[in-house]
C-alpha cells in the first residue's frame, strides 16, 4: 500500500494520472492520509473487488429486484430492457434461478406482462423463450428445460392471446417447432400433455376472434399431441 505522493511518483514517468482513481492498476491509494479519523477504516485501506452485476443483484433484492423493473415498465424500450435483465440475470446465476422458482418468479413475470400485454412485441416474446431456455443464441434446444418456467409463460395463453402482431401464432408455431424439429420431440410432446396444453388449446379454439393461420396452427399442435396418446 502507498501513500498518494509515492503512488504519483511512481506513476508519473508512465504518463498515468493517479488522481482519476480509474486507471488499470493494482496499487492501493493510501486513502487514511487524507480522511478526517471519523472516517478511517480499520486498518485503514480500502479494497475494491469487482463482482459481475447478477452476483452483486443477490444483495439488493435479487430476481425481486428486476420483477420490479418490469412492474414499473412504461413503454415498449423500457419493457424490453426489464426482460432482458431478467434473462441474463437468471441465465447468469444460478441462485437468481433458484429464487425465481422459490418466490413464485415466472408466475408473477407471466401476471406482469398480461397487465403490459399492448406493449409486448416479438423480441420480448424471443426473449421469453430464451429465459424459458427452448431458445439459446438463436438455437433451438432438443428438449423443454426449465418446465417451471415453460409452464408459467409459454402455457399462460392469456399473456399472448390478442396481444400486437398476433405473437399467439408465432408461440405455437414455436410448440410446432419443438414438437417437430427436436430430437427430443416425444418427450417434448408427454411434458406438454403433462403441462393440460390439450384442454387449453381446445378452450383456445372457442375464441372467435384468432385467424384462420393461429387456428391452424393450434390445430397442428393437438394433432401432433394427440398422436401416439394411449386410448383407454
Amino acid at each position: 500500500v502507498y501513500t498518494w505522493v509515492r503512488e504519483n511518483t511512481f506513476f508519473a514517468p508512465l504518463l498515468v494520472c493517479v488522481c482519476s482513481q480509474v486507471c488499470g492498476h493494482q496499487l492501493h491509494t493510501h486513502l487514511t492520509c487524507r480522511l478526517t479519523p471519523p472516517l478511517r477504516s480499520l486498518p485503514g485501506v480500502r479494497a475494491f473487488v469487482p463482482k459481475p452485476v447478477a452476483t452483486n443483484l443477490q444483495y439488493v433484492g435479487g430476481a425481486a429486484a428486476i420483477l420490479g423493473l418490469v412492474a414499473m415498465a412504461q413503454d415498449v424500450e423500457g419493457l424490453y430492457a426489464a426482460v432482458k435483465a431478467m434473462v441474463c440475470v437468471v441465465k447468469s446465476n444460478p441462485l437468481a434461478s433458484k429464487e425465481m422458482e422459490r418466490i413464485k418468479g415466472y408466475q408473477l413475470l407471466a401476471m406482469l406482462l398480461k397487465k403490459k400485454r399492448h406493449l409486448l412485441n416479438s423480441h420480448i416474446l424471443h426473449l421469453t423463450f430464451s429465459l424459458v431456455g427452448t431458445v439459446d443464441s438463436g438455437h433451438e434446444t432438443s428438449i423443454i428445460p426449465n418446465t417451471t418456467a415453460f409452464q408459467d409463460l409459454l402455457c399462460d395463453f392469456e399473456v399472448w392471446l390478442h396481444a400486437p402482431y398476433e405473437l399467439h401464432l408465432s408461440l405455437f408455431e414455436h410448440f410446432i417447432e419443438l414438437l417437430t424439429e427436436s430430437s427430443e420431440a416425444a418427450k417434448n410432446a408427454k411434458l406438454l400433455r403433462e403441462f393440460q396444453l390439450i384442454p387449453k388449446l381446445l378452450l383456445t379454439l372457442r375464441d372467435t376472434s384468432l385467424s384462420q393461420p393461429t387456428i391452424s396452427a393450434i390445430s397442428n399442435v393437438l394433432s401432433l399431441l394427440l398422436q401416439g396418446f394411449p386410448t383407454i
